[in-house]
């Protein structure tokens, strides 16, 4: 039963009509007070251990920051996070590749690839840290479902991206019949 119910059957039972004497309503406020402190002493442990998920983070650095001194930069990441009692349950450089548009005036970037494990409330001050952060010029924060924890941090730390894979992706694009202009018919 939610806290939330349990106050509404606390509100009911002092409504109650068949409640005729004051002392009685008296003793069941005691007893529903000592009752909800009991079961938020217990559930907040339990409510806090429930809201630790695995989560999936793509970071993309400044190429020039973090060429110069990867495990330095790395370092940072993993101070921003385990600031927040976050578990790091693997990390690895993805990938180095010029970006499709400029983010804050940069051309080239380097992916971070970082799995780990965190209280849901400390999403919002790691995203505002890495906001605050000179390297990291964007971040993307994914949860991961339970069942797939696993398969995704291995087959992440054992594939990299291929350019050829992309490409070809690409070359199906193009060689897709055009359709023609009404001008040509």
């Amino acid at each position: 039963m939610r806290r939330v119910d349990r106050v509404r059957e606390f509100d009911q039972s002092i409504r109650d009509p068949d409640v005729r004497n004051l002392s009685e309503s008296v003793q069941i406020t005691t007893w529903w007070l000592l009752r909800v402190k009991e079961i938020a002493a217990t559930s907040s442990s339990e409510v806090r251990s429930l809201s630790v998920q695995t989560y999936e983070a793509m970071f993309l650095l400044d190429s020039t920051k973090a060429s110069v001194n990867w495990d330095e930069t790395v370092q940072q990441i993993h101070e921003i996070l385990t600031r927040q009692k976050a578990e790091i349950v693997a990390s690895r450089q993805w990938d180095e590749r010029r970006l499709a548009y400029a983010v804050d005036g940069h051309r080239k970037g380097v992916y971070l690839l970082t799995y780990f494990k965190v209280d849901s409330l400390a999403l919002a001050t790691i995203s505002h840290d890495c906001r605050l952060n000179d390297t990291i010029l964007r971040e993307m924060i994914l949860k991961i479902h339970p069942k797939l924890v696993e398969p995704l941090i291995e087959s992440a730390m054992n594939s990299t991206p291929s350019v050829e894979e992309e490409r070809r992706g690409e070359d199906e694009y193009e060689e897709r019949p055009r359709r023609r202009r009404r001008d040509d018919a």
